[in-house]
C-alpha cells in the first residue's frame, strides 16, 4: 500500500539497476550493453527479483539470465537494507515470490463512517502485510543466487538521457550505458487536466499498557475522525491486543504536517518507530521517452482511487521481465483508469460526501466481488455490481464531464 517517502524524493535517493552495462571502466567495473534500470524501491526489487509467481519463479530467473546476455546492475545511493522503513500491504489475491516475507494475516477488514461499522470475511483473500526488512531480505537472497546479478550500494543517480541505441545513466560512479533504462525514482507526472490528489499519512508503531486492538480484524477506514482539513481517516492493522500499526492518513490536494493527535485515545501508550509518506493518486502519466521506461509510482503502479500499489507493482515487474526473456520492448503499464479518474472526480468535487461513498462501496458489494475491484481482477459483472451500489448522479455527472474533457483534450468537443 505504502511506497513513497518524501524524503526518498530526488535524484540523491535514485538507484540504477541494469543487465548487461557499459561503465567505461569506472569502479562499478561491469563493461557489457543490454538493459539498464533506474529503480527504488519496491518497483526495483520487484523488476530485479524477476517479478514472476511463486511456482514460476526460479525458472524464469534462469530464462532471465540466458536471455539478457550479460549482467545485470543494480546501485542505489542507500547503503542499509536490514531496517524496517516502510509497510506494504495487500489482499492476497494470488502467489508470489514473497509469500514468505508476510508477517500477518488478517481474515476480516472493517471500516467504520458516521457510527456505522462495516466487518468483512475477506478469509479467501486475506489482507496482508509485508514488513521492509523481511521483503529486502527476500528480494537479496533471490538476487544472490543469480550469477549475473550484480547489487552496488552507495551510487546516486543523477539523471538518464536517451541517446542513439539506448540510454545514458549519469551516476556518482560514472557513466553506465544500456539499451533500456526503467525508472522508478519517485516523481510526479506533470498535470494532464484530470483529477488529482494526494494520500499523506503519518503512521505510528505503538504498543499500549493496556489491551486496545482487535487482532483478528484490520480497520481500512475508519472516518469517525476530525474532518476539519480534508477528508481524513484511521487505518490500524492489528499485531496483538496491545502492538498495532496506527495511520493518520489524508486525501487532499495539498499535503501538510500530520500531528499525533490520533493516539490520545490509546491512553498509556509507547511509539517504538513511526514511517510516514506521499502517495500521488493521479491517472497522469509521464511522457513517453525513448528507452526509458518508469516503473513503481512514476510508473503508475499504485491505483489512483485507494493508494494500492504491491499487487499492481508484481504485475508491472513480471511483464517487464517476460519481455526482455523474450527480447521484445517492454510493455506500457495498463490499468482500468478511468472508472479510477471518475471517482478521483467525484472525491475531489465533494470530499465532505466521500466516507459516505467509501462505506457505501464496502457495505453493499460481496467481499469477494470488493477485492476484485480493490485489486483491478474485476470482471465486466463485478464492475456492473460496483456502479450499481454507488449513487448514481454525481458520478455519472463527472463520467460526462471526464468524457468531454477528454474529447476537448483531442480537439473533438
Amino acid at each position: 500500500r505504502r511506497i513513497l517517502r518524501p524524503a526518498e524524493a530526488g535524484p540523491e535517493r535514485g538507484a540504477v539497476f541494469g543487465p548487461a552495462l557499459d561503465c567505461g571502466g569506472e569502479p562499478l567495473g561491469i563493461r557489457h550493453r543490454g538493459q539498464v534500470v533506474i529503480a527504488r524501491g519496491l518497483a526495483q526489487q520487484r523488476t530485479d527479483a524477476g517479478g514472476v509467481e511463486a511456482r514460476q519463479a526460479d525458472d524464469r530467473m534462469r530464462g532471465a539470465e540466458r536471455g539478457f546476455g550479460g549482467r545485470v546492475l543494480l546501485v542505489d545511493a542507500r547503503e542499509d537494507w536490514d531496517v524496517d522503513d516502510r509497510t506494504w500491504c495487500s489482499f492476497a489475491v494470488g502467489p508470489h515470490p514473497f509469500v514468505g516475507a508476510v508477517a500477518h494475516r488478517w481474515a476480516r477488514v472493517r471500516v467504520r463512517e458516521g457510527g456505522r461499522e462495516r466487518l468483512l470475511d475477506v478469509g479467501r483473500t486475506p489482507y496482508v502485510h509485508v514488513p521492509a526488512r523481511d521483503f529486502y531480505r527476500a528480494a537479496f537472497a533471490r538476487l544472490g543466487s543469480a550469477k549475473r546479478f550484480v547489487v552496488r550500494g552507495g551510487v546516486r543517480v543523477d539523471g538518464l538521457v536517451p541517446e542513439p541505441g539506448g540510454v545514458r545513466a549519469e551516476t556518482s560512479a560514472g557513466v553506465l550505458r544500456a539499451r533500456w533504462a526503467f525508472d522508478a525514482r519517485p516523481a510526479l507526472p506533470p498535470p494532464g487536466g484530470t483529477p488529482r490528489l494526494f494520500q499523506h499519512f503519518r503512521g505510528f508503531f505503538v504498543r499500549t499498557e493496556a489491551p486496545r486492538f482487535e487482532p483478528g480484524v484490520a480497520t481500512l477506514m475508519d472516518f469517525d475522525v476530525d474532518q476539519g482539513r480534508g477528508l481524513r481517516f484511521r487505518y490500524v492493522l492489528p499485531f496483538a491486543a496491545d502492538r498495532a500499526l496506527v495511520e493518520d492518513t489524508y486525501f487532499t490536494e495539498t499535503t501538510f504536517p500530520i500531528g499525533e493527535a490520533l493516539l490520545e485515545d490509546l491512553g498509556a501508550h509507547v511509539v517504538e518507530r513511526e514511517e510516514g509518506g506521499v502517495i500521488p493518486m493521479t491517472v497522469d502519466r509521464f511522457p513517453v521517452r525513448p528507452g526509458i521506461r518508469r516503473i513503481g509510482l512514476a510508473g503508475g503502479v499504485a491505483k489512483p482511487s485507494t493508494g494500492y500499489a504491491f499487487e499492481f507493482a508484481q504485475r508491472d515487474a513480471a511483464q517487464i521481465a517476460d519481455a526482455l526473456v523474450r527480447g521484445a520492448p517492454p510493455p506500457p503499464f495498463r490499468r482500468q483508469a478511468f472508472l479510477d479518474e471518475v471517482f478521483l472526480g467525484v472525491l475531489a468535487r465533494d470530499p465532505a460526501e466521500a466516507p459516505a461513498l467509501f462505506y457505501r462501496l464496502f457495505d453493499r458489494n460481496p467481499p469477494a466481488r470488493l477485492v476484485r475491484f480493490l485489486s483491478e481482477r474485476a470482471t465486466p459483472l463485478d464492475h456492473l455490481g460496483v456502479m450499481a451500489s454507488l449513487p448514481k448522479r454525481p458520478f455519472i455527472a463527472e463520467a460526462l464531464r471526464r468524457v468531454h474533457a477528454r474529447a476537448a483534450l483531442f480537439g473533438l468537443a
